[in-house]
């Protein structure tokens, strides 16, 4: 943990720099996200490119074009309920006009872009 934390201030440090340690941080990041290999649909392990290009692509097809299943409600009954019926509907109506305008006017000036997507300069 005690290495964790120095690492974290020496990343808020230095690493939002152009610096040897960026870069570094970067790589070790882009190595730690890169799938070497993955398991085909047999069962089967591929480290090629194309394999495992080949398997995403069959994944995500197969998930985005596959018939919607059925849910079973029943799962639902073991979340306890913790909202009255009467704040969730006030929750799920839309805001009135009153509101927003309330809302908008009440905000400080500087706190969002104008119109023109400028800030307003101190």
């Amino acid at each position: 943990m005690f290495w964790k934390q120095k690492g974290r201030i020496k990343w808020l440090k230095d690493g939002a720099q152009n610096s040897k340690f960026y870069h570094f941080s970067l790589k070790m990041k882009r190595n730690k996200l890169f799938v070497n290999r993955i398991e085909t649909r047999a069962g089967v392990w591929t480290d090629n490119t194309v394999g495992i290009q080949d398997e995403a692509a069959a994944f995500y097809q197969d998930l985005l074009t596959s018939e919607q299943q059925a849910v079973d409600d029943s799962l639902l009954d073991c979340i306890p309920n913790i909202m009255r019926m009467e704040d969730n509907s006030k929750l799920l109506q839309w805001p009135t006009i009153e509101e927003v305008k309330k809302v908008v006017f009440s905000m400080d000036l500087d706190s969002s872009a104008r119109v023109d997507g400028m800030r307003k300069k101190s």
